[in-house]
């Protein structure tokens, strides 16, 4: 199911507003060469960037 049908416009715009005011630059989502995490990303620091992983589930301790 598209994620259209799940999250409506006034959501979206809740989300972009909350993302952007903790300083998010962007967000890779299903990622064909990593399908099981989102990425989102921050500031550049330099030739980097900070960002975090979100996976759909609970991760083991050696991962």
């Amino acid at each position: 199911m598209p994620l259209t049908n799940v999250l409506d416009e006034q959501y979206m715009k809740k989300l972009k507003s909350e993302l952007e005011d903790c300083g998010c630059i962007g967000i890779d989502i299903n990622d064909y060469s990593s399908p099981d995490y989102s990425v989102l990303r921050f500031r550049r620091i330099g030739m980097g960037m900070y960002s975090f992983r979100l996976y759909d589930y609970p991760l083991t301790r050696q991962q």
